[in-house]
């Protein structure tokens, strides 16, 4: 009983001397369906079905899906400046996008005279392949913050081995 107590003693003492160098690559729930993302950011759901995300307790961004939010965050961490500002660009004109259509297809079914319809109808379509256009960009977006966190975690660009020598063949 007192070596598993050790065993147990020494596992928390390694684990909280080398937390405060993961806590940078770790995503943590918290209560309330909340995520603690790298130590400095926060996502947190809206009465809405959005995705708030706070930088040291500061409002950045809301965010239609946690998976734009994290993939703002990873940007940030980055400092992929341009790519977090498209994330948070895109992902608002997908809800706004998403918004917009629903109200559209909601009044079209009201709609009693043909050309009314039909013109409504046009616009729908081209409200949806804009909306495809959209999510399109934002899941590319989406990827390219997946390969900066993975790039982060092993840098494939760097080469391994000895480094050559400043040697001229006179």
């Amino acid at each position: 009983m007192i070596t598993n107590q050790k065993v147990l003693n020494r596992l928390q003492r390694l684990a909280e001397e080398e937390f405060p160098s993961l806590q940078q690559n770790v995503l943590i729930p918290v209560e309330n369906n909340c995520y603690e993302v790298f130590g400095n950011y926060l996502i947190k759901p809206t009465h809405n079905s959005a995705f708030l995300v706070n930088k040291n307790n500061v409002p950045c961004g809301e965010f239609s899906s946690t998976r734009s939010a994290l993939s703002w965050c990873i940007a940030d961490k980055c400092n992929q400046l341009s790519l977090r500002d498209q994330i948070l660009v895109l992902d608002s004109r997908k809800t706004m996008l998403t918004a917009d259509l629903f109200v559209r297809s909601t009044l079209v079914a009201g709609f009693k005279n043909y050309t009314t319809r039909s013109a409504a109808d046009g616009k729908i379509s081209a409200r949806r392949d804009r909306l495809s256009q959209v999510t399109l960009r934002l899941d590319k977006c989406v990827n390219l913050a997946k390969y900066w966190q993975i790039r982060g975690f092993n840098n494939e660009t760097a080469r391994p081995g000895r480094t050559p020598t400043n040697r001229t063949n006179r």
